[in-house]
């Protein structure tokens, strides 16, 4: 199976989309990204040693194909949401990929809940959710 294809044209597939003025853009990026969390866990798994090296190298070539950054780090956050969402993580369609990325940098699934459930709450945007992160990470070092 050739997964770096596969990645690729879901990136692409997902660009098109986003010219489609509907809320189902947003759940369409969600889907995509789980897509390719799945593709590459199913890449580490045939691979094991070899994997890091295959992300990057992936991470280059999609960057450069698709004229957008595509970093290492943000493929293993790809397949960190595959992993959370298999294990039972909310996936909330009115939160973006953005609002994800700082809820998987917490390791604690109790804590990533926690935030999902104030971002829909609230309404936070991720800017806000990356605000209240950071300013309940200090209240918790000044305690």
């Amino acid at each position: 199976m050739n997964y770096y294809n596969k990645i690729k044209t879901k990136l692409i597939n997902n660009e098109l989309f986003k010219y489609v003025k509907d809320y189902s853009i947003n759940q369409n990026e969600l889907k995509t990204i789980f897509d390719i969390g799945e593709l590459l866990t199913k890449k580490k798994q045939e691979t094991g040693k070899n994997f890091n090296s295959i992300i990057s190298k992936y991470a280059n070539n999609l960057s450069y194909e698709l004229s957008k950054k595509i970093t290492y780090e943000e493929l293993l956050l790809m397949m960190k949401f595959y992993k959370a969402i298999m294990e039972g993580m909310t996936l909330n369609n009115h939160l973006t990929w953005f609002h994800y990325k700082e809820i998987l940098r917490e390791n604690d699934s109790y804590i990533r809940e926690y935030y999902i459930s104030e971002c829909t709450i609230k309404k936070l945007s991720a800017d806000e959710l990356r605000e209240n992160i950071k300013n309940d990470k200090n209240r918790i070092i000044n305690i």
